[in-house]
């Protein structure tokens, strides 16, 4: 009785079929063959889709920006992640009692990107360089202000 009454009251050309307490669908081919083609025709319908790209500035709502299409003049170089987005990431290590901020995918001069670094955060904060990975490791949570400066230099 189920079984009807639910194929009854679906809209789509699907019966369901119980096998104890387990339902599942099988397709019911009622359409004759120049019907699936019209519908297959209808949709394959393509749309040309241009999606808003931010040009150099923060205006979309994750803070994604595209990189320049040429580096900037700097002793060191940044690459982008498989995903196309800054390698800044936060880590917490020790029982979560040490707050870690890590950059990596660092080319070139490391010890320019840790100038730079203590000009943005303060002479206080705490960077030690990975020289073997080229990365780098700041003590606290800092991955928005390296995020934010990393796109403003055109990484």
């Amino acid at each position: 009785m189920f079984p009807i009454l639910a194929s009854s009251l679906c809209r789509s050309r699907t019966r369901l079929l119980a096998y104890g307490s387990i339902w599942s669908r099988q397709i019911e081919n009622l359409a004759p063959a120049d019907q699936k083609r019209d519908r297959k025709a209808y949709h394959q319908i393509n749309y040309n889709v241009y999606p808003h790209i931010p040009l150099r500035q923060i205006d979309s709502i994750s803070g994604w920006m595209p990189p320049l299409d040429s580096p900037p003049p700097l002793p060191f170089r940044i690459n982008r992640s498989k995903t196309n987005n800054i390698p800044v990431y936060s880590e917490i290590r020790k029982g979560r009692t040490l707050h870690l901020t890590i950059i990596r995918k660092i080319e070139g001069d490391l010890h320019a990107v840790k100038e730079g670094l203590k000009r943005l955060l303060g002479e206080d904060v705490q960077i030690q360089i990975n020289e073997v990975n080229s990365q780098i490791f700041i003590k606290g949570k800092h991955v928005k202000p390296i995020t934010k400066w990393l796109l403003l230099l055109g990484f």
